[in-house]
């Protein structure tokens, strides 16, 4: 799945995804197969193995499922054109600067060797050591699906060996076939009538009416050698295979060895290289019209190409253009109630809503302005900033909503935006724990703690969204300007509260001291109380306020 992919990739440390027409370094292949053994468990051949399967069942779905199945007519027949198809194929991933490739296509090589009838000999050449192991799953996928049988691959042989260039790994595979069933290229059985043509003698003359000129200009590209010519075949497999392809043709009378050949073009740029031009190539060779083909495949290649890299990066974007846009709801989900940021995402117009009662919280530091006259800039925020991060968490814990904070002033609300009974004692429980969690919280250049004052008044408030830019959760009425005074009329490291929280907190696991009644600017004479709390208290109040909710 999709997750184990993103933690295999992170782990092997390759792209986000990977181009069709891009040649990629073995050493990501290599990264990635032990990175997935050891996620799971599992051992490389038993991986390379269905990996074999997965690729043959890619390359089907991909489009390319009739090419392969008219490859051959029987399996090792398909085996001995791979690398035909694969010289064919190079264009498409040939690496160069002006492209996205940089690399060029370093495809295997097979031969095969028949032995006797269901049994072969198939040899694997390859630079990249340690993969050989996808070749048993391609030819069992290729067996069952085109021929309708199933092969055995068992290894006879593994060595590395020299070649000019580099070292290469050869492994041979001895391959067992089951017994065929003939099938058409759409996979449906065929009666086969096998025709026998009598009175056919092939007739040889004596004398061959042809000159070696005229066979030179009807075939421009060929070498004809015997047994003692070592050097000539040293140099055909070593040096101009690389540059010309072609067929071996034995000579009996006398004992020679023909080699019809022509020059491995794949297109009008490697022509122009090579110095020739289509002309010069035999009318009758097949490399002229390769040559004319795959010129406009390139275009077509290097089109889709293009087009799947901005695909791509399409792709890339959306990606990182979802991931925004949840770090912006997130953001919005932080300053605004869930169900209120919801409707703003949709469009909607937030209407206010009326609460007959909530319980408001206020809390600032004693004496700030001195701390801050005494304190850098940078040392009043890390002070406020360390403050209001665990003044946050506590508001997850004790379930209430933290309306704002302005300057060292910090605000909480029980019962909205999502009425609740309870919302007295959930704010009386978050204001003695924040008093407890402020004692970790030092002064700048003191190892003295900050002190809060703390107030809280229960009543009715209105509350909605102001403004479009930079919304606010606000809370309007003469609730919230009362909770303000009861924290300002407060003393240090106390949590104050009025006449009208008592009525809801006198009944909880608190201990009550009543203050008695003081004069509050804008209120008159108003009886106010204390909440006392000690850690003591604290497992025993919280045991009592889980079994009430």
């Amino acid at each position: 799945g999709e997750d184990t992919w993103e933690k295999l990739r992170q782990a092997a440390g390759v792209d986000e995804s990977f181009l069709n027409y891009k040649v990629y370094d073995d050493s990501v292949t290599i990264s990635l197969v032990e990175r997935a053994c050891e996620m799971l468990s599992e051992c490389a051949y038993r991986l390379l193995y269905l990996f074999g399967e997965h690729f043959f069942q890619f390359c089907c779905h991909s489009g390319h499922a009739l090419m392969l199945r008219t490859l051959a007519a029987d399996l090792p027949s398909f085996l001995d054109s791979l690398d035909s198809l694969h010289s064919f194929l190079t264009l498409s991933y040939k690496g160069n600067r002006h492209s996205q490739n940089t690399l060029d296509m370093n495809a295997p090589s097979f031969r095969v060797e028949r032995t006797s009838v269901g049994h072969t000999l198939l040899h694997y050449y390859s630079d990249r050591k340690g993969l050989s192991h996808i070749v048993p799953g391609i030819v069992s996928a290729v067996a069952k699906d085109f021929y309708g049988s199933e092969v055995t691959l068992t290894v006879v042989q593994s060595e590395e060996e020299s070649t000019r260039t580099a070292k290469q790994h050869h492994v041979a595979f001895h391959v067992k076939q089951s017994e065929v069933t003939v099938r058409s290229l759409f996979g449906t059985d065929l009666q086969v009538a096998l025709c026998s043509i009598k009175d056919f003698t092939p007739a040889y003359p004596r004398r061959l009416l042809i000159n070696v000129k005229t066979f030179c200009d009807v075939f421009p590209f060929h070498i004809i050698f015997d047994d003692k010519d070592v050097f000539v075949v040293t140099v055909i497999a070593f040096v101009i295979g690389g540059v010309i392809a072609g067929q071996m043709v034995w000579m009996d009378n006398p004992t020679r060895v023909l080699f019809i050949c022509s020059p491995r073009l794949r297109s009008i740029q490697e022509l122009e290289i090579c110095g020739l031009h289509l002309s010069d190539l035999a009318p009758h060779d097949a490399t002229r019209d390769l040559v004319l083909l795959n010129q406009q495949r390139l275009a077509e290649i290097n089109l889709a190409a293009e087009l799947e890299r901005q695909e791509q990066e399409l792709r890339i974007m959306s990606r990182h253009l979802e991931q925004e846009k949840h770090k912006s709801e997130a953001l919005l989900a932080a300053m605004l109630p869930e169900h209120v940021a919801q409707q703003l995402r949709n469009g909607d117009r937030v209407p206010a809503s009326d609460f007959s009662e909530c319980t408001i919280l206020f809390s600032d530091v004693v004496s700030f302005t001195t701390v801050c006259a005494a304190s850098t800039p940078s040392e009043v925020l890390e002070l406020l900033d360390s403050m209001f991060r665990q003044l946050d968490r506590l508001t997850v814990v004790h379930g209430v909503y933290k309306v704002e904070t302005i300057g060292d002033a910090y605000m909480v609300v029980g019962g909205v935006p999502v009425p609740d009974p309870n919302h007295a004692y959930r704010v009386a429980n978050f204001g003695l724990a924040m008093l407890l969690a402020i004692r970790h919280v030092h002064k700048p250049r003191s190892q003295e703690s900050v002190q809060l004052r703390v107030g809280l008044h229960t009543g009715g408030v209105m509350a909605g969204v102001l403004g479009e830019k930079m919304p606010r959760y606000c809370l309007l009425g003469d609730t919230v300007n009362t909770a303000s005074r009861m924290e300002s009329h407060g003393k240090p490291g106390r949590v104050q509260f009025s006449q009208s929280s008592h009525r809801l907190l006198e009944d909880g696991p608190y201990k009550i001291e009543c203050r008695g009644h003081i004069e509050v600017k804008g209120k008159g004479r108003m009886l106010t109380y204390f909440l006392v709390g000690s850690p003591e208290s604290h497992g025993n109040r919280a045991a009592w306020i889980a079994r009430r909710l």
